[in-house]
């Protein structure tokens, strides 16, 4: 659902980690300019949520503000992840932030405007690391298409590859034969 300024809004669903006891929020914006989710405080006291801090958050505006974040289920796109819920006071915007979605593996897809699948999550690919040339290079090219930190993780791999087999081959390590 979107509104007249083109905002992209959906329905998301809020339960305590503990108890899965689920509450849907109905015209929840998607604000991918925001780290946290922002869910009515009295919704997460309602289901048992805790604050477990305080963290300070600044506004579009430039207000800051103190808010108590804890931690819940987010349920969206058909898919439920874990993550940092803050809990917002009266006049509050009610928001599925960036980590929710991140943690939800979705994104916005502006042109049918929903949470769709963002694709394959990136991760370290250990047989790069230990296996053949062939699986280091398919390695390579997987995270050159995937993300600047996994090819990060495969250029560490294979320069540690490259030290161990210098370092084999070095005059300096010379086995004796009996």
């Amino acid at each position: 659902m979107d509104d007249d300024v083109g905002i992209f809004r959906t329905t998301i669903g809020v339960a305590p980690l503990a108890a899965p006891r689920r509450r849907d929020l109905d015209n929840v914006m998607v604000d991918t300019g925001s780290e946290y989710n922002w869910i009515p405080s009295a919704v997460l006291i309602d289901l048992g949520v805790s604050p477990v801090r305080i963290d300070r958050f600044e506004t579009a505006d430039g207000r800051v503000l103190d808010r108590e974040v804890g931690f819940a289920l987010v349920y969206a796109g058909g898919r439920s992840a874990a993550t940092a819920v803050v809990f917002a006071r009266e006049g509050d915007m009610v928001l599925l932030g960036a980590q929710g979605l991140e943690g939800l593996n979705l994104r916005v897809d502006l042109v049918r405007r929903e949470l769709v699948p963002a694709g394959p999550v990136p991760a370290a690919h250990s047989v790069g690391c230990y296996g053949s040339g062939a699986s280091s290079a398919a390695a390579a090219k997987n995270a050159r298409t995937s993300s600047s930190k996994a090819v990060v993780a495969v250029r560490a791999c294979q320069m540690s590859r490259s030290s161990t087999s210098a370092a084999r081959s070095s005059p300096d390590r010379q086995t004796s034969k009996a």
